[in-house]
């Protein structure tokens, strides 16, 4: 084995140990939306409100409902909103 080899094995090595690196460290940054989208899909598929979501709890608590009539439509407003969000976040992560 002469030294052009043994220079292109460990350069290969380092350099698949980089990519390697580089992969689990954007995996690991994902872990907590990977887990939030699971959830939502197993909320969705079960026919589950997703209430207990921080988002839900602002969007509540910020578009409380006035007194006396026309709550119902502003709580219908309120879930468009929160609809219209997601779907926005959907399309912006497929990228078009």
């Amino acid at each position: 084995m002469d030294w052009n080899s043994i220079t292109l094995y460990v350069l290969g090595f380092f350099g698949l140990l980089s990519l390697v690196v580089t992969l689990l460290t954007s995996l690991i940054k994902q872990v907590p939306d990977l887990a939030d989208v699971i959830r939502a899909a197993g909320r969705s598929l079960t026919g589950e409100r997703d209430d207990d979501s921080d988002d839900s709890n602002e969007a509540r608590n910020q578009n409380a409902p006035p007194a006396g009539k026309g709550a119902d439509s502003h709580a219908q407003k309120a879930r468009n909103t929160k609809r219209r969000s997601r779907t926005e976040l959907v399309t912006i992560g497929r990228g078009s």
